[in-house]
């Protein structure tokens, strides 16, 4: 059964990056580019397992925003943050819902599986 992951990214070169790293990797990958879009795909997309999202977007919701949401509607979905923030700056106004798991940009292929995989497992 294949792993579905959204990825939450309001810069597109980013987005598709990412989505195409991961789709090669075997994961179905479904995007938003933000938190709004996110929730209304998350409604139609049942299979999510993980939430990939940027902390900081533009626009009235945020990552953590997000994060609240998610849990609240699917509480099964993983979630999986980033940020090209410092963590401190990205937290200063916002709280994670539960411990931030977090992947730094800029970061690495290989960084971001293992940071899923565990994410998966936890």
């Amino acid at each position: 059964m294949a792993v579905t992951i959204m990825i939450v990214e309001d810069e597109a070169e980013i987005r598709d990056l990412v989505a195409a790293s991961l789709a090669v990797e075997g994961f179905q990958v479904v995007c938003a580019e933000n938190a709004d879009e996110a929730l209304r795909l998350l409604d139609a997309h049942p299979e999510v397992d993980l939430v990939f999202t940027d902390i900081v977007m533009p626009g009235d919701h945020h990552g953590y925003d997000l994060a609240h949401q998610v849990r609240a509607r699917h509480p099964h979905i993983k979630l999986l943050y980033t940020s090209g923030y410092a963590l401190g700056t990205a937290l200063r106004e916002n709280t994670p819902i539960e411990p931030a798991r977090m992947v730094a940009k800029p970061y690495r292929l290989d960084q971001l599986i293992g940071e899923i995989r565990r994410a998966l497992a936890a």
